[in-house]
């Protein structure tokens, strides 16, 4: 992913693949929602998450600062 990135950009390349990786409803891919406790997924399933993002934005994360 190349220039300037907004919020609303990342959330919807973060919806994208949350729906691909784990099948979830677009719908209940909202900026509240908890990754653990609203949309279920577990601490491999963050992994996953990370490394995808990581992918798709070009550049490495922590999980905690992910988790924020």
């Amino acid at each position: 992913m190349s220039g300037k990135i907004t919020r609303n950009g990342i959330l919807t390349k973060l919806a994208e693949i949350i729906v691909n990786l784990f099948k979830t409803p677009r719908e209940m891919i909202v900026s509240e929602a908890n990754l653990f406790d609203d949309l279920g997924l577990d601490s491999l399933g963050m992994v996953e998450l990370i490394m995808d993002a990581e992918e798709a934005f070009g550049f490495e994360m922590s999980e905690e600062a992910f988790a924020k």
